[in-house]
């Protein structure tokens, strides 16, 4: 029979195509959808909470963490939320009775830990600085270096933050047990003194004046010049006020070991003869006057009455002369080292008319505890006046006018006030002269820092409640006195002496000086740390020893004794290999502070437990056991019938893997010359 190849062909064709459609609707139809994960796969410097969701109704899910394919047999029932906090693969699969499995979908999750913060983040300090390492990864670890070299889990551990004095660089890497190293965190650090401080500051004087230098830190010294040279560790030191009675500009820096110097600070005095004081006042007057000139103590002054220019060839003033006609008068000071005088130029007057009354004063002079209000007046009425608070005599020229009787002025620190009254037709009145002392005590200064002891460096702050008070305060004990340095900022204390007693006085002209404040202050080192920490350890150990205070002297002991500043070996950063049981004890020192208390580790070492490649359970196939242990060089011992492993005679010394095809229970342990055996782990396997 002949046969159309072409008409069955074409037969079968359609068959199996209709075939294979109704197997993508069913498949497209009946599949469970595919698992999703929240959040997805990615790196991470967090712990991460997992939800793994469905969008097929009442559908399962089961998952697997060990690299295993999940199934409707294997893998973990997903019914909660749960936590990743190292490296994981993780596998899910959906699936619904009736409806086919759906695709199997992975999300791996890794995790990194975050980069430390390092506070201040390095820069340029004048004094001592505390150095913080934080992180934001819980649980992690903190190692750091000052060398520069990249730190590693077996640099220095960070407890306790940093007391740095000199320039370094602070590299810091955090480490969580299952997760990246972080990238390392860097920061600069270099120290440069702050310039010294001078009081009183640059101004243009008329009396010799001490000048007070004063470092921002404590332990540093000031070294100065006044002959124009740059000063440098070999000019002269500072030690009390230098008394300046002639125009000079002084430089200085300042210095303190294991940091640079200061820029140089330049400062310059102007002294200047003062405006010569002619008394009484210019002005009409009735009557011959006698005149006195007075200026700065020690100038020698010259004067004219012809309005010509006065200089040093002109009249020497030597005593009081007399005027009788109309007169102006002018005058020069000079002295040496001064700058010269301002002429002074005063004119008088003479006339018949009546001379004006003297001015009156609401308050007479005298001393007082509070501030003042002071109303001047004068009897003749529509007069003016004129008044000084310097203690110069007043002319009708110049200095302060008031109408007679009208306003105030406020008397807060001790003055003397002179005044004069004048009129159109009348002849000057007289200088009236109140001189007025504003008395009390200036309060108690207040310290900012309680007295305590401190393992880093300190800051102080002082703060006066009296107006116009200047602090003075001394580091050694010493009861300040008017030459102690002024305070003028914040003052840095650390570390030049392990105790220091900081004394606070006020002091203000006329006014009883403050209380005298204090406060005590110790500097004791932290407590060395140890890296590892001290505990139970499944491996060999060496330990590294750290002070947080840079530049600190570590001796350490492994016998037991306590070690002291004279005692036990210097630390210079070696490994200490440790044993079984031992115990390190250690202890800093450090000049200029009290040593720390001794800080004690012990290490116990103990084999870590065997871990078996397939854990108990109910299985139906023969199951393929291997042991591991995490300790190098343990060696493993189990047996199968349930006996202890450490005392049965049946207990085998494990070498290679073994198959279990029965109900068996297995127990094992590790052991190594030198470390406590591990525990005894126990796993049944049920068939």
């Amino acid at each position: 029979m002949k046969i159309n190849y072409l008409f069955l062909f074409l037969i079968l064709l359609l068959g199996c195509q209709q075939t294979i459609i109704q197997e993508e609707i069913q498949y497209k139809e009946g599949k469970v959808g595919n698992p999703t994960f929240s959040p997805l796969g990615g790196i991470f410097d967090d712990v991460q909470t997992i939800t793994i969701s469905c969008s097929t109704p009442d559908a399962k899910i089961v998952y697997t963490i060990d690299g295993s394919t999940p199934s409707r047999t294997n893998g973990i029932p997903y019914t909660n939320t749960f936590v990743v906090n190292s490296f994981v693969i993780i596998k899910a699969l959906a699936y619904k009775d009736d409806v086919a499995d759906s695709n199997i979908v992975r999300s791996a999750y890794s995790f990194k830990v975050s980069t430390p913060q390092i506070i201040p983040n390095g820069g340029k300090f004048p004094f001592e600085k505390t150095v913080e390492l934080t992180n934001t990864t819980k649980d992690s670890i903190i190692y750091y270096t000052t060398n520069g070299a990249n730190p590693s889990s077996s640099s220095s551990r960070y407890t306790t933050p940093i007391s740095i004095s000199s320039s370094m660089t602070i590299k810091t890497i955090a480490y969580r047990y299952g997760w990246s190293y972080s990238d390392v965190a860097t920061a600069n650090f270099t120290f440069e003194a702050e310039t010294p401080l001078f009081y009183p500051p640059s101004a243009t004087y008329d009396t010799p004046q001490k000048i007070i230098l004063s470092p921002t830190i404590y332990g540093a010294e000031v070294r100065y010049t006044t002959n124009g040279d740059e000063p440098s560790k070999t000019s002269t030191l500072y030690t009390s006020p230098i008394l300046l009675q002639s125009s000079t500009t002084i430089k200085a820096i300042t210095i303190k070991e294991g940091i640079n110097n200061s820029q140089v600070a330049k400062i310059s005095y102007i002294f200047k003869v003062k405006t010569p004081d002619i008394s009484p006042a210019a002005g009409t007057y009735n009557s011959s006057q006698t005149i006195t000139i007075t200026s700065t103590s020690g100038a020698s002054i010259y004067y004219t009455v012809d309005d010509t220019t006065p200089d040093n060839t002109k009249n020497l003033y030597t005593a009081p002369f007399t005027i009788t006609q109309k007169t102006k008068i002018k005058a020069i000071a000079y002295k040496t080292g001064y700058e010269d005088s301002i002429i002074k130029v005063e004119s008088y007057d003479m006339t018949t008319d009546q001379k004006i009354d003297d001015p009156l004063f609401s308050i007479q002079g005298g001393s007082f505890n509070t501030p003042q209000d002071i109303t001047i007046s004068s009897p003749t009425a529509n007069s003016f006046i004129k008044y000084t608070l310097d203690g110069t005599t007043p002319s009708t020229n110049n200095y302060f006018d008031i109408i007679s009787g009208s306003g105030t002025i406020k008397i807060t620190n001790s003055k003397t006030i002179k005044a004069i009254a004048y009129k159109d037709g009348y002849s000057v009145s007289n200088v009236k002269t109140e001189t007025y002392i504003i008395t009390g005590k200036v309060e108690t200064p207040i310290i900012t820092l309680p007295s305590g002891t401190y393992n880093s460096s300190q800051t102080i702050e002082i703060t006066s409640n009296t107006e116009g008070a200047i602090v003075r305060y001394t580091i050694n004990g010493g009861e300040p006195n008017s030459d102690d340095t002024v305070y003028t900022g914040p003052i840095s204390i650390l570390g030049s002496a392990s105790a220091i007693t900081l004394k606070v006085k006020g002091f203000k002209d006329d006014y009883q000086a403050s209380d005298t404040t204090s406060c005590n202050y110790v500097f004791k080192l932290p407590s060395p740390t140890f890296n590892p920490e001290e505990g139970t350890h499944s491996s060999k150990v060496t330990v590294l020893i750290s002070e947080p205070v840079f530049d600190s002297t570590i001796r350490y002991t492994l016998d037991g004794t306590d070690p002291t500043v004279t005692y036990g070996t210097i630390y210079n950063g070696e490994y200490i290999p440790v044993t079984n049981g031992q115990a390190i004890k250690a202890i800093a020192y450090k000049t200029g502070w009290v040593e720390s208390d001794v800080s004690t580790a012990t290490y116990t070492l103990k084999v870590a437990n065997p871990v078996p490649s397939v854990k108990g359970g109910n299985f139906t196939t023969a199951q393929k056991i291997t042991l591991s242990c995490n300790t190098y060089g343990a060696t493993i011992k189990y047996t199968t019938d349930g006996t202890d492993p450490k005392t049965s005679l049946t207990a085998i010394i494990y070498t290679k893997g073994f198959d279990i095809t029965q109900t068996t229970t297995l127990k094992s342990y590790g052991y190594l010359t030198g470390f406590t055996d591990s525990e005894v782990i126990t796993e049944t396997y049920n068939f």
